[in-house]
């Protein structure tokens, strides 16, 4: 449905942010329909075991495969996490910064799973800091 709305906006290669559920969905469309963005930023998403997909642990079993894998995977990505989400514990933040590479992580002091009302002010300037940063690919 999100490669279908961004479609009916005609947006080509925007920026996307996604948390929770919206950030799995920001990754599946990327990996699974080879949707281009500009920019990606995911804030806690359940992406990995005991949430994850089966395609992340396929990813992890065989990891070397997908180091060749085409350059639309390779986008500028930030990962922001709470370091206390009782939710999803912040260890799969870092799992999921190793699987996507050249990736951005950051763990948010003070924060649980909901970031976005514990620690908005940080969430905000990370944001900012990384879509006005020029792309490093």
């Amino acid at each position: 449905m999100l490669g279908a709305l961004l479609n009916e906006w005609q947006l080509n290669r925007p920026f996307v942010v996604g948390h929770d559920f919206g950030g799995t969905t920001v990754l599946r469309n990327h990996i699974l329909n080879e949707r281009t963005y500009k920019k990606i930023i995911v804030i806690d998403p359940v992406a990995l075991s005991p949430w994850g997909s089966p395609f992340f642990k396929h990813v992890r079993k065989f990891e070397a495969a997908f180091a060749g894998v085409r350059d639309y995977i390779h986008q500028p990505v930030l990962i922001l996490w709470g370091e206390e989400d009782k939710w999803i514990p912040v260890e799969q933040a870092h799992c999921l910064h190793q699987l996507i590479p050249n990736s951005k992580l950051v763990t948010v002091p003070q924060a649980g799973h909901l970031v976005i009302e514990d620690r908005p002010e940080i969430l905000i300037s990370e944001i900012k800091d990384f879509l006005n940063r020029p792309n490093e690919n």
